[in-house]
């Protein structure tokens, strides 16, 4: 459903306030912040008027029209349904998969591949993901990650794993913290990684 948003810097001039001829004057909170929603409408059209009238305590009256246009955030994917990070309900790391296959190769690279969707179980494309591999001494180029999703709710990021972290002593792990972020909510998740010491430099 459409929102109405807005704030009234002085209600105490205004003698009246309508959005689609509702009276909104009344609903104003201490900071002057109101909230309208305009229902859902029979219309099949993507766009919808909203008319503003306002008038002041000296009989002064001014009417506003502004046009807003519905945008469908959801699309089909060969992988599910996938929504708009705008258009998402909540956030959920859904999957952090751990590529290690070439790890034990002169790359020493490791793959993340991380999956977020909604409360409803859509894919979330545009959401925000950071990354931290901890501890950031085995790994070799840099420990901080930064991207989107894609259209199919997935991103992909490397590092590269220094050789002395694989060799010798006791077994060593790496952590991987991930955040995910819509415009709306945020999710937090940790993998940890046994790395192998088979690794010959």
């Amino acid at each position: 459903m459409p929102l109405v948003e807005g704030r009234v810097l002085n209600d105490s001039n205004l003698e009246l306030l309508e959005v689609n001829g509702v009276d909104v004057l009344s609903r104003t909170g201490q900071d002057g912040l109101f909230s309208i929603s305009l229902g859902s409408s029979s219309s099949s059209s993507s766009r919808e008027t909203v008319t503003v009238v306002v008038s002041d305590r000296r009989g002064v009256s001014q009417t506003s029209i502004f046009t807003a246009t519905r945008v469908k955030s959801t699309i089909a994917t060969r992988v599910g349904t996938s929504v708009s990070a705008a258009g998402a309900r909540g956030i959920v790391i859904a999957r952090i998969a751990l590529d290690k296959r070439l790890l034990t190769t002169p790359k020493k690279q490791l793959h993340v591949l991380v999956t977020v969707k909604d409360r409803r179980g859509y894919l979330i494309r545009g959401a925000s993901l950071r990354l931290r591999a901890m501890p950031s001494k085995n790994v070799a180029n840099g420990m901080l990650r930064a991207g989107f999703t894609n259209r199919f709710g997935k991103a992909q990021f490397r590092y590269t794993v220094r050789a002395n972290a694989m060799t010798g002593g006791p077994a060593k792990w790496l952590t991987v913290a991930t955040r995910a972020a819509t415009p709306k909510a945020s999710a937090s998740k940790r993998v940890q990684l046994r790395l192998p010491a088979r690794f010959q430099p």
